[in-house]
């Protein structure tokens, strides 16, 4: 339960969190709080479906093999293959998006940005080439370690906070609240990676429902303090100027080793999402391969690491 947890929240908390906090502020002001509370409602509706249909067909693939069996072929095709290829370019956008913050945080003279990211997205892709198991750990190790500076920032930034800039709460009404919410559900996207392993989970039809709920309400509740700490630290003006909130955010208590703390929370935090896409993907492409909608050898296991070979590369090497 705990590597399947830690599966969607790799995929679920990355930079979006370290990011878009900052960019719904500008919206909603300090009711963001209420924005990620409803957007947090809202996928909810869409983890308890996939909680349900993972119990009944625990089956590599997930959202994928759920259209192909219980709309129509052409529908799981249309679907699988569109995951694919967004998640190809998400792949290639997050390594990127790692390259640069661990670029930042230590400088590698030199060495291109675009360089550095193709490096690292083929480690992740060896590394799930080696096999889940080996994912799963440097995955939760990961996930760890940024959910421990995320609660670092919660209590750090606890005493520093001012009550004055939460006000006022609700600064466009209604209409930013929905919009920031709307914004806000980008940070939840993930929240179903587990299905997309689901024959390489133990107990699946028991484990994976589990944890969903609880990859949602987890990364719920992180995201409610987190945006509560970083309001109360310097209010939704500065909030929406910045291009690292929450480093900027926590950046008030004087501490400078704890915004390179924040800031290596976000390179970790991207590094997580990359490896679960690179995950994804292949078990996705496994998928459509093994029913005949994508050529037969994408769906060849590797008879030692027990792995999907040709699509965890295919897979990693368009990213």
């Amino acid at each position: 339960l705990f590597d399947a947890t830690a599966i969607s929240l790799g995929a679920i908390i990355g930079a979006g969190i370290f990011i878009v906090t900052g960019i719904v502020a500008g919206l909603a002001g300090p009711s963001v709080i209420v924005s990620i509370v409803i957007a947090g409602v809202i996928a909810s509706f869409t983890a308890l479906n996939f909680a349900q249909l993972s119990a009944y067909m625990p089956r590599e693939g997930g959202g994928y093999e759920f259209t192909y069996r219980l709309i129509s072929p052409y529908a799981g095709f249309v679907a699988g293959w569109m995951w694919v290829f967004s998640n190809v370019f998400t792949g290639a956008a997050v390594s990127l998006g790692f390259a640069q913050y661990l670029m930042t945080l230590f400088p590698f003279p030199l060495l291109p940005v675009n360089v550095v990211a193709a490096v690292f997205c083929f480690a992740f892709t060896l590394l799930n080439y080696v096999g889940v198991r080996q994912s799963a750990m440097v995955n939760n190790a990961l996930v760890v370690a940024k959910i421990s500076i995320l609660l670092f920032f919660i209590a750090l930034g606890l005493s520093f906070i001012h009550i004055s800039n939460f006000e006022p709460f609700m600064p466009r009404g209604l209409s930013g609240v929905f919009e920031g919410a709307a914004l806000i559900f980008f940070a939840y996207g993930g929240y179903a990676r587990v299905t997309t392993v689901a024959e390489e989970v133990k107990d699946a039809s028991r484990t994976i429902p589990r944890a969903i709920v609880l990859a949602l309400a987890i990364s719920t509740v992180l995201y409610v303090f987190i945006s509560f700490i970083a309001m109360g630290l310097v209010g939704s003006q500065s909030l929406a100027a910045s291009d690292s909130p929450l480093a900027d955010a926590i950046g008030v208590t004087g501490n400078a080793a704890a915004v390179f703390v924040v800031s290596l929370g976000a390179m970790i935090a991207t590094a997580s999402v990359l490896l679960m896409t690179i995950l994804g993907m292949s078990r996705m492409t496994f998928a459509m391969a093994r029913n005949g909608q994508l050529p037969t050898f994408l769906s060849w296991i590797h008879l030692r690491f027990h792995t999907p070979k040709y699509a965890v590369w295919a897979t990693g090497a368009l990213s």
